[in-house]
């Protein structure tokens, strides 16, 4: 496993631009980070009790870190993103993956409610 890039996001307000369902749609961000959770609304809401709208705005957060790839994951597939949700009232893990068909796209895998740990990461910005 190689060094995890972590980037701030910056100021990219999301906007929705396709709605897929009731919690599953195609969101864009200024930055042309654009997440479809087409396949992992039903699984987030299910599993974490996160929805789509929660998971766009930890996306649109102007202080949300990305680490690509994922420093936890045994794959290397995703990556992980660290945003604040206003609704929530929380801090979010988000778990992206890189679309093949489009390569400035993710897939949105799932999404939870951060522990201390993925808390402090935000906070201080260190890898997790």
């Amino acid at each position: 496993m190689g060094s995890s890039t972590r980037r701030r996001i910056g100021n990219d307000t999301c906007r929705k631009f396709g709605r897929l369902g009731l919690t599953a749609g195609v969101y864009a961000c200024e930055l042309r980070f654009d997440v479809d959770w087409t396949h992992g609304a039903e699984h987030m809401w299910a599993a974490h009790k996160v929805s789509v709208p929660e998971a766009v705005e930890a996306l649109a957060d102007v202080d949300a870190q990305l680490f690509d790839p994922d420093p936890k994951s045994t794959s290397g597939a995703g990556a992980r993103l660290l945003g604040y949700s206003p609704t929530a009232a929380a801090v979010l893990v988000l778990i992206l993956v890189h679309r093949q068909a489009k390569s400035t796209a993710w897939w949105g895998a799932t999404g939870w409610h951060a522990n201390s740990t993925d808390q402090r990461t935000n906070r201080e910005g260190t890898p997790p």
